[in-house]
């Protein structure tokens, strides 16, 4: 029998004011910390099986950018929290997930997928959110999970898809293998791949071998459906920066592809904005002037410090509201292989912009 736990932390800054109820969500928050940053082992040992990770963040400086909620730092802690989730399923320390050679193995992303209410900027500085994990797995390579981020007037859900590598060589050679211990795990399993995955498995047949599994959009995000072109709008190169785009052991961490997307992303509608108005203040900085509402990221490679990537803008569409849909496709330029799409949806934020002369005579 599967004994789910819920747990629903919500903490105002307004409790520190008070020393006996502030002293208590000091006490609340160390225990927080010891189930969050404590030793793997430990962490394995002291939660149950099987539950969602009891979450409650209060927004600061870390999770903020720009004024709104930094995508980044959503990707990082969905991330974290999938991987928690996976190591308490099998019962097991990070460092100590191996398959039948023994050798180590890592959460390789395929599919993020970020969706809000209404867009990222709705959340600010000192807003309490609450967070609701839910972990699933497919087989004995496969986990799914979905993180929702919430506070009363709105709220953020992030789905994954991650499998299971071993690092041979390089970056460029990750093998698909099969942790031990699966017979340990006690989340939901799928019986049928999920919506989710199967979507994934058409976006990569399209990418990798030209087919189309299906008829129709490519997908529909945000209420918006995507068409699968192979156009080119506009390229930028992306030098992989160690210091920015890896994670701890070297890998091209996920949560730096829609990074480098954004780099791109940048540069072409501020240029694109430039040649309409001529010189642009900086509150017409597309990176200050849109925000997030969604965004599906397909990963497919990966690539090793110092390689160059092309940013290649595929499609992009005004969309009533004031919102903007792209298409994007990360390459390596070593030897070609595509190693991402990354379909995203965005707000004007700042509709005296210079961006908003794509808007005029629209709703």
């Amino acid at each position: 029998m599967h004994i789910t736990m819920h747990i629903h932390v919500c903490i105002s800054l307004y409790v520190y004011k008070s020393s006996i109820v502030g002293g208590l969500a000091m006490h609340l928050i160390e225990k927080l910390q010891d189930i969050r940053l404590g030793d793997d082992v430990g962490y394995s040992r002291t939660l149950p099986e099987r539950m969602p990770i009891p979450l409650g963040v209060v927004m600061g400086m870390p999770q903020i950018l720009s004024g709104a909620m930094s995508e980044r730092w959503l990707a990082k802690e969905a991330g974290d929290i999938h991987w928690r989730m996976i190591c308490n399923d099998l019962g097991v320390p990070s460092q100590a997930i191996l398959d039948r050679s023994a050798d180590r193995l890592y959460a390789s992303f395929l599919r993020m997928r970020i969706v809000a209410s209404g867009h990222l900027g709705e959340f600010g500085e000192g807003d309490a959110l609450a967070v609701h994990p839910a972990l699933s797995r497919f087989g004995d390579r496969r986990y799914f999970s979905e993180t929702t981020f919430s506070k009363p007037e709105a709220s953020v859900r992030v789905s994954m898809v991650s499998a299971f590598v071993a690092r041979h060589t390089d970056n460029k050679g990750l093998a698909r293998s099969a942790p031990l211990g699966m017979e340990r795990a006690r989340s939901p399993q799928h019986h049928v791949l999920p919506p989710l995955g199967q979507q994934y498995q058409q976006v990569k047949a399209r990418a990798l071998d030209g087919m189309a599994l299906v008829s129709g959009p490519a997908l529909v995000l945000g209420g918006h459906p995507f068409h699968w072109t192979e156009d080119s709008l506009f390229t930028l190169e992306h030098e992989v920066d160690p210091y920015c785009d890896l994670n701890g052991v070297g890998l091209l961490y996920f949560a730096s592809y829609h990074r480098i997307a954004d780099i791109g992303e940048r540069a072409f509608f501020n240029a694109e904005a430039g040649a309409e108005v001529g010189q642009l203040g900086r509150g017409d900085d597309w990176a200050l002037a849109s925000v997030t509402c969604a965004r599906d990221v397909f990963y497919y490679g990966n690539a090793d410090a110092g390689e160059r990537l092309t940013y290649v803008l595929r499609s992009r569409e005004w969309l009533d509201g004031q919102r903007v849909a792209t298409m994007a496709t990360l390459l390596r330029n070593s030897d070609g292989v595509r190693i991402a799409d990354l379909f995203t949806i965005k707000q004007l934020v700042r509709p005296s912009s210079a961006h908003a002369f794509h808007w005029l005579g629209k709703p």
